[in-house]
């Protein structure tokens, strides 16, 4: 069942009716409240949701994920410096693999430590 998200108290239909599944969120940074009818939808797949949503108070970006199983709903989310339209965008890119990370890394490595010099005297 696909949740729908009423502007009013940002309450979740469920299978057991508005007033038991409410849902609000808060911003990590300072705090203020906000309604799941704020956030836009990234990305839709099989029950769970991808959101973005900035924030009123202090304008600070956030991602989220929302997923409904078993008739609950849980959600997880992090602040960011995307926009949303990087979120869609990263959300359509190439995974990131193994051998991707072993790259940065090797290349993150030979620029940090220092080249041993051999004086020749």
């Amino acid at each position: 069942m696909q949740p729908s998200f009423p502007a009013s108290q940002g309450a979740i239909e469920g299978p057991y009716g508005a007033e038991s599944q409410r849902w609000t969120a808060s911003c990590p940074g300072c705090r203020s409240e906000y309604s799941p009818i704020e956030a836009r939808i990234v990305a839709e797949k099989e029950g769970g949701y991808f959101l973005f949503h900035e924030c009123n108070g202090c304008r600070s970006s956030i991602v989220s994920t929302l997923v409904e199983e078993n008739g609950g709903i849980s959600s997880l989310g992090l602040v960011t410096d995307l926009t949303y339209y990087d979120a869609a965008r990263f959300r359509s890119g190439t995974a990131i693999t193994a051998d991707h990370i072993l790259d940065v890394y090797v290349s993150l490595k030979d620029l940090v430590r220092p080249k041993m010099h051999v004086s020749q005297d």
